[in-house]
């Protein structure tokens, strides 16, 4: 008897960690490392982002790095952006990259990142989602321009360009060959969940 509480003590005492066998372990060491300000465990989480099979434990691992926050993630982010062709994960990072609030100037670190997920956007043997249709490189490089500037003013003046959302208009901007301030697109959707929450 004395034996197996001990086992349990020492299982429930056990911290999870990013090299377990186990993804719910994985996944709670990253929750646990994922504190904001914590930028001492960016190294490790960037080495387990790396070598991580599973894209839901990446996405995870993302979304850790966007709330510790900070210039040394920034890397990160970016790489995976670039190379992890999970969509799911590549979308965490683009929402990892939004939430980080990062003092901003012309000539610094945040022109490269913004740079590499306008090449991203832009390079056109690189596509985000595989699909048949041909797209215009003018018009396709006049999108990543667009896209692009949105992100820096956003990042430099805390405004993207157009209207900011509000729950009565519900204005977003929808990027397309002429980008254009849309009103309450999804609102079809939004009332089928109607008192669903």
């Amino acid at each position: 008897m004395i034996h197996l509480t001990l086992i349990l003590a020492l299982m429930l005492l056990q911290t999870p960690s990013l090299d377990s066998p186990s993804p719910k372990e994985r996944l709670d060491a990253v929750e646990a490392m994922s504190l904001p300000g914590r930028s001492e465990n960016v190294p490790a989480l960037s080495a387990a982002l790396k070598k991580e099979a599973r894209g839901d434990v990446r996405a995870a691992i993302v979304a850790g790095l966007g709330r510790i926050g900070g210039p040394d993630v920034i890397p990160v982010l970016v790489e995976s952006l670039k190379s992890d062709l999970d969509k799911d994960v590549r979308l965490q990072v683009v929402d990892s990259m939004q939430r980080l609030y990062i003092p901003v100037n012309s000539q610094g670190t945040i022109k490269t990142v913004f740079n590499k997920v306008k090449s991203v956007f832009a390079e056109p043997d690189r596509p985000l989602i595989q699909n048949p249709a041909v797209v215009d490189p003018v018009v396709n490089t006049a999108l990543a321009d667009t896209m692009h500037r949105a992100w820096v003013d956003f990042a430099t003046k805390g405004e993207p360009g157009w209207t900011r959302y509000d729950l009565d208009r519900r204005a977003v901007m929808r990027f397309d060959a002429t980008p254009s301030l849309v009103d309450d697109p999804y609102v079809a959707e939004r009332a089928m969940w109607a008192g669903l929450r």
